[in-house]
């Protein structure tokens, strides 16, 4: 709550007194973490060769602020998104949080391969608004290197064997690894998707000392934005990407979940 509030000073102090106006965020998703997910194709999930692919070879990367629902850390294995190929009943590649001592690390999957971070996301933290990023450098036939950062900052690079998968028709999941699967409980805001490996300052740029910037004025190579901007008490129906490229379709929300005016 209080990282809440000093956020939407931020904003206001950045506006300058007749400025430009500052960045808003809108509206986030929430999520009960049992029985809610948005996916292409909703309740009957499709794929498709326009989604985000992290298959291939290709670096990409992903900013998302998060909060907590339960009142306490994320549960283990439940996940921010997921993409699962159009043969697989699995996500292989996936941005999800595993339970450590103190609090949660963040885990990327990478086309089969599990890269977990060793930096503690305090319990405590993971109640209030914080933005959290990745990237993900395949490094052909070396190993994959995964950057970890957390409120703008880079706080760990771990690696790990590089494997190839290709597909180009897939499945995208938010607020869960699949359908039904691995459900995240909280709020997410702007989820944003995208190719290539961005500078660190990118990351640094978009948390916007916890006020936030407008991510198409930070990344390069985005596919998708997830700005959760339709109307508060949005229960069904689809979930617009910015980009124009891949709505995702509500399953499962009733209210108060689904979309709330929440945000940092």
């Amino acid at each position: 709550m209080i990282n809440t509030l000093l956020n939407k000073a931020r904003r206001q102090a950045s506006s300058g007194g007749g400025g430009a106006a500052p960045f808003s965020f809108g509206t986030s998703l929430l999520l009960d973490g049992t029985n809610d997910w948005a996916t292409q194709g909703g309740a009957s999930p499709t794929t498709t060769t326009t989604s985000f692919n992290g298959f291939n070879n290709v670096d990409w990367f992903a900013s998302v602020w998060l909060k907590s629902g339960t009142g306490g850390r994320f549960s283990g294995n439940s996940s921010v998104f997921g993409v699962r190929q159009h043969t697989g009943t699995y996500a292989q590649v996936k941005l999800q949080w595993v339970n450590a001592a103190g609090g949660s690390y963040m885990r990327v999957k990478a086309s089969t391969i599990n890269i977990t971070s060793t930096y503690v996301i305090p319990t405590a933290d993971q109640t209030d608004w914080q933005h959290y990023g990745v990237s993900v450098d395949v490094n052909v036939g070396v190993d994959v290197t995964v950057k970890f950062y957390y409120n703008g900052a880079l706080v760990d690079t771990q690696t790990g064997t590089q494997t190839t998968v290709t597909d180009t028709d897939v499945n995208l999941t938010v607020g869960a690894a699949r359908s039904g699967a691995e459900m995240l409980s909280g709020h997410i805001l702007q989820l944003v998707l995208g190719y290539g490996l961005p500078a660190d300052a990118d990351f640094t740029n978009v948390y916007g000392s916890g006020a936030g910037n407008d991510p198409n004025n930070c990344f390069t190579g985005i596919h998708n934005i997830y700005a959760f901007s339709e109307a508060s008490g949005t229960t069904s129906g689809n979930l617009t990407d910015t980009e124009g490229r891949d709505s995702l379709g509500m399953v499962g929300f009733v209210s108060p979940y689904g979309l709330t005016t929440d945000t940092p």
